[in-house]
């Protein structure tokens, strides 16, 4: 009796910690990224972001869907992969960070991405953090691919929209984001 009060006790402190986040960001490249780095991406979208749950501050969630597909280590991959197709299902990040490979897949054989009238690569449907402050601010030594891309899930009729009621607000929200970070340059 005893044990699971104390159980109850601490993973009823734990709800009551978790921070919610502003932003969901889903972070795919072809290789495994170090929490530094994840921390890092966070750290600097969270300047571009408003606080959307009036908890008093910006929290971008950066969700690693990160691996390499010659990892060695094939659990490792399955549960990478696994972890993306979730998040695609949930629909709670509305924006992705992508390089060349990610983002063809889920673009052109997914067709996930918002073209928007202010981005200017991959046809309208993405930020290229290439040259920008950005990247210089995150890829000081050079782990992450030149070209990064920053994109907006398209949301219209996808399960993001059946699944949450203020999906439009955070559409909204995300686009705003990715907007004040594609004219900063």
């Amino acid at each position: 009796m005893g044990a699971a009060l104390i159980v109850f006790g601490v993973t009823f402190a734990q709800c009551m910690n978790r921070v919610e986040p502003d932003y969901s960001v889903i972070l795919s490249i072809g290789k495994t990224v170090p929490s530094a780095a994840v921390e890092e991406i966070s750290s600097y979208l969270e300047g571009f972001g408003t606080d959307q749950n009036d908890d008093g501050e910006v929290y971008v969630q950066i969700i690693d869907v990160s691996v390499s597909e010659t990892a060695g280590n094939p659990q490792l991959v399955q549960g990478q992969r696994t972890k993306l197709m979730a998040e695609l299902q949930t629909g709670n990040a509305l924006l992705f960070l992508t390089d060349n490979g990610q983002f063809e897949y889920l673009d052109g054989e997914i067709g996930l991405f918002q073209k928007l009238d202010f981005l200017t690569a991959r046809e309208g449907k993405a930020f290229n953090w290439n040259g920008t402050a950005f990247e210089k601010a995150i890829n000081k030594d050079s782990f992450f691919p030149e070209d990064l891309y920053l994109s907006l899930r398209a949301v219209k009729g996808s399960t993001a929209e059946k699944l949450d009621k203020n999906t439009a607000a955070r559409e909204t929200a995300a686009k705003a984001l990715l907007k004040k970070l594609a004219e900063a340059k």
